[in-house]
């Protein structure tokens, strides 16, 4: 394959967090409505301190907030952005649902008015902790991963009406070969087939995570693929479908390099597993807990949470068979912002579009775009029949702006359905002329960051007080107990920390500032080999994104 040849790529900074009302900490996917505008949560922040869901123009104009989470019955920490159904509303989850880590999903319309919790997790068989969002099945139910919970406390596939009735559970995970913990599939992919597909974090054949098929009515669960932890890495990521009718995904970890993570491509059935790319920490990125989108162009696009030149996480791009990969944008950290999070957007004009959920001038992450590569320039093809991603999309009407069908995961204007289907669309149409693999365009301004090369990854084997410079922490207690410190939170507002045990002797107890709490608890001690917990900074104190339990 001749790589398409790329044109100075041009960033900008759609709109800046300030943290206050209009909330800090962008997370999830942007969609855009029926409306055309632009729809998506904040994690931290708002009035009521507990996120946003906001709603602002394409061109950074204008935003509103239709919702100010308070952390009482409407819950709080809405993680996984939003959809839009066919019934022309929009539909998203929060992490704590009526004040505990339980979850719930919750319904708006698009100014905001007639916002309800339609359902609010038990933690018990139906699941807890619902850090992805939900996708709109072609039957018109929401479906759904919760990462605990369940008859297991390995997470559940779940399934529920509109209005909230009508609540199943798909599949309990049992924490072995079928997997758990689906801490990040983000949002279940309705494939071609009428399946729902997605991945896990643990467990499996070999303890590394799996990929997993079922059908809508809870049948037929089929564990596809069992991550072995080496070259094909471990934690499964998000999942699309390509044109060509794969499975396109990403893991967190592993593979050529660690963490490092990568982009692999595998049939429906499970069979040619394919690593298209090993990611390099310190000039790609890792961290990739997000899938991937296919462009206009046919190519993939995706982020990566963190690492590259600045630690602060990248723009990358590749071909479906593995070629031409380039790193488009690289994160600074200063007001460009940094941690990039969710999967990328493409509206008809060419242009991705995504959120990074920390940096940016106020400390509260920013909104962005990236336009002008000569690989986005080819028009969208005429209206054709549905693309092969378009079936989790099959109840949603597409907008009047639908884009190439290659973009199906994100369809700009066309109503969210499933997995945000972009509606019909037959051939991927006429794109722009082809060159060379040109140079990746030049970077803005260097912002605060850590040298070239180096990535936040610490093994400690003593007390340690974490600062800026940390972001992983693999804590080797041979020696004794370990006592990690927190910094203050006040002054951290969404720095997040991954803290892990990697053996099994003596404790690891994780300390906050006197006078501040993890998830309400003076400290957190992690007692079992492998226990791991990832915690974020709201400004006031330290809230748990998740957490492994070995003991």
């Amino acid at each position: 394959m001749t790589d398409r040849a790329f044109a100075t790529p041009a960033f900008t900074v759609l709109y800046t967090f300030t943290g206050g009302n209009d909330g800090s900490g962008a997370h999830g996917q942007l969609i855009q409505g029926t409306d055309g505008r632009l729809y998506g949560t904040a994690i931290f922040g708002g009035s009521g301190t507990s996120g946003t869901l906001y709603a602002l123009n394409p061109n950074g104009t204008g935003l509103t907030i239709l919702h100010s989470f308070t952390g009482g019955s409407d819950g709080s920490l809405p993680n996984g952005g939003v959809i839009q159904g066919t019934d022309g509303r929009l539909y998203g989850t929060v992490f704590y649902g009526s004040g505990t880590p339980n979850g719930a999903i919750f319904a708006a319309n698009l100014d905001g008015t007639g916002f309800t919790t339609i359902y609010t997790f038990t933690g018990g068989n139906d699941g807890s902790q619902i850090l992805a969002g939900v996708i709109q099945g072609a039957d018109g139910r929401l479906y759904g991963v919760a990462v605990a919970g369940g008859t297991s406390g390995d997470g559940t596939v779940f399934a529920v009406n509109t209005d909230g009735t009508g609540f199943t559970v798909l599949h309990a995970f049992t924490g072995g070969s079928d997997g758990a913990l689906p801490y990040y599939t983000q949002n279940l992919l309705q494939g071609t087939d009428g399946r729902m597909y997605g991945t896990t974090d643990r467990a499996g054949a070999y303890g590394f995570g799996t990929v997993f098929a079922v059908n809508t009515d809870g049948t037929g669960f089929t564990t596809l693929y069992s991550f072995t932890g080496a070259g094909d890495g471990s934690q499964g990521g998000g999942l699309m479908q390509g044109i060509d009718g794969r499975l396109y995904g990403t893991v967190l970890n592993g593979g050529a390099f660690v963490p490092g993570g990568n982009v692999f491509a595998m049939n429906l059935d499970g069979t040619g597993f394919t690593v298209l790319h090993n990611f390099n920490v310190s000039t790609d990125g890792w961290d990739l807990d997000c899938s991937v989108i296919q462009g206009a162009d046919g190519r993939l696009y995706g982020v990566a949470t963190q690492g590259a030149t600045y630690n602060h996480g990248s723009v990358f791009v590749l071909n479906p068979d593995g070629t031409g990969f380039s790193v488009i944008y690289t994160f600074t950290g200063g007001n460009d912002g940094g941690g990039p999070q969710g999967r990328l957007l493409q509206l008809a004009d060419g242009s991705y579009y995504g959120g990074a959920g920390n940096g940016g001038a106020n400390g509260a992450g920013v909104l962005f775009t990236i336009s002008g590569c000569s690989c986005m320039q080819g028009p969208p093809g005429p209206v054709g029949p549905v693309g092969p991603t378009g079936a989790t999309g099959a109840p949603g009407v597409a907008g009047p702006q639908g884009p190439a069908g290659p973009v199906g995961p994100q369809g700009p204007t066309g109503l969210q359905g499933a997995t945000g289907a972009a509606g019909p669309q037959g051939a991927t149409g006429a794109t722009g002329p082809q060159g060379v693999q040109g140079p990746t365009g030049p970077q803005g301004p260097v912002g605060p960051a850590a040298p070239i090369g180096v990535f936040p990854i610490e093994i400690v084997t003593a007390n340690v007080t974490l600062t800026a410079s940390n972001t992983v922490v693999l804590v080797n207690s041979t020696s004794g107990n370990v006592t990690v410190k927190l910094p203050d939170a006040a002054a951290n507002m969404g720095r997040y920390y991954v803290i892990k045990r990697t053996v099994a002797a003596n404790n690891v107890i994780i300390q906050p500032v006197s006078g501040q709490t993890i998830e309400g608890n003076a400290n957190e001690t992690l007692t079992g080999a492998g226990s791991a917990d990832t915690i974020i900074s709201d400004g006031t104190r330290w809230v748990r994104i998740s957490f492994i339990d070995n003991s």
